[in-house]
């Protein structure tokens, strides 16, 4: 949490002091935000110093996320501190007693993964399509962004790709829900540590969301602000949509023969993990740029969007990766 707070400090105030004062001839500068400046320009005086401003904006997101998955894993070890010996002190001197010391107990059962792509062959193949498109709209926009004659072809680029890719997913999220119930429900309770990072991921995604439709609402009439408003409000809808489906599919098995030779809701499952990468690759690299975001700057200020986009981006980013 110290990190995520320092790195929500350093790069908004440093962003916003640019802004502020970097390109106006004159200008009477506070003495605090000199030395921000001249800490700018002397990382921009050799090689390695411009590769690391100009990658902090990557690094930010998964500085943060490293951090809350170590915060989340610290806070589930210490809350099953002692529940082993307990269970040993219990169990004592009677057959089968458990001596596994993870906190996964169907690790314990399995002692394996078993990955299989059967059943899954429509899933996959659209789940790769959209991958790939993801990869070649990322290296387009690359290209592209810094070129001022491009900018609105951008935005468009950027929005139109994010919209196909919810409301795919939105679709798959739906008949998912179809398919689900064909499954028996298991009486394996899911992880803890999945639950934590879910719940309090999705607080960021939400934020995110609903920052970006009030800034849409406000000129619906316009195209662009319309386009920010409905990407916002599919990406709140699909996220609402896939927890509960992640939450149903963590409590439903195939016990049957028939289960396992169907295996409903899998093409479902397997096209929503390849939009997810998609959307996290894109979340990564193409979300938090100017192009991206330049009606939320315009409308909450540099200042202030720059701190509600860093806290809630890196658990957007964080949400689609977990």
């Amino acid at each position: 949490m110290a990190i995520w707070i320092r790195m929500v400090v350093w790069e908004s105030a440093t962003v916003w002091i640019q802004d502020t004062y970097s390109y106006k001839p004159v200008v009477e500068v506070p003495q605090q935000a000199e030395q921000v400046l001249r800490l700018y320009s002397c990382f921009h005086n050799n090689t390695l110093g411009r590769l690391w401003t100009d990658a902090q904006p990557y690094l930010f997101p998964f500085l943060v996320q490293y951090s809350l998955i170590a915060a989340a894993v610290t806070y589930i070890m210490w809350c099953n501190v002692g529940k082993e010996k307990l269970k040993k002190l219990s169990h004592l001197g009677k057959a089968g007693m458990d001596t596994s010391t993870t906190l996964d107990k169907r690790g314990v059962r399995k002692g394996y993964w078993k990955v299989d792509c059967r059943s899954a062959s429509k899933g996959l193949f659209l789940g790769l399509l959209c991958l790939v498109g993801g990869v070649v709209i990322l290296i387009i926009f690359f290209v592209m962004k810094d070129q001022e004659d491009f900018k609105t072809k951008m935005f468009w680029m950027c929005n139109g790709t994010q919209m196909i890719i919810l409301s795919l997913s939105i679709i798959s999220t739906t008949i998912g829900f179809l398919q689900l119930p064909k499954l028996s429900v298991s009486t394996t309770k899911p992880l803890d540590l999945d639950r934590l990072l879910l719940s309090s991921t999705i607080i960021g995604v939400y934020i995110f969301s609903v920052f970006g439709m009030i800034v849409g609402g406000i000129n619906y009439t316009k195209s662009e602000y319309l386009a920010t408003f409905c990407v916002n409000a599919l990406l709140f809808l699909q996220v609402s949509l896939q927890d509960m489906l992640v939450a149903e599919a963590s409590r439903r098995t195939c016990s049957s023969r028939y289960q396992m030779l169907t295996k409903p809701g899998r093409q479902v499952i397997t096209f929503l993990l390849f939009a997810n990468i998609t959307l996290w690759i894109l979340d990564t690299f193409m979300t938090h740029t100017s192009v991206s975001q330049q009606f939320q700057f315009g409308f909450y200020g540099v200042l202030a969007w720059g701190i509600i986009s860093r806290i809630s981006l890196p658990l957007l980013i964080l949400y689609r990766f977990h």
